[in-house]
């Protein structure tokens, strides 16, 4: 064996076992199951005056245990007039 096999040897090892304990990991986990909103979307109209409107739509699963959000915050910072 010359030097360059003896130090790569150990490395082609750690790699196969990296593969392995990853396609096992992977290949024996649950299933994911999340309980949020699936999406949505903020839009904003000037109604002239620095007075906006605001709309928050979000779209749920119906069938999953989620409720409505009671309240949302929203934040707004002045970048410009519109």
């Amino acid at each position: 064996m010359n030097l360059k096999e003896i130090y790569l040897e150990p490395l082609k090892i750690a790699a196969k076992v990296v593969v392995l304990w990853s396609m096992l990991c992977f290949f024996h986990s649950n299933d994911a199951k999340a309980n949020h909103i699936l999406g949505g979307n903020i839009t904003w109209t000037c109604l002239g005056g620095n007075n906006y409107q605001i709309t928050l739509t979000y779209y749920k699963d119906c069938y999953g245990n989620t409720g409505d959000p009671a309240t949302e915050n929203v934040t707004l910072l002045p970048v410009g007039a519109c």
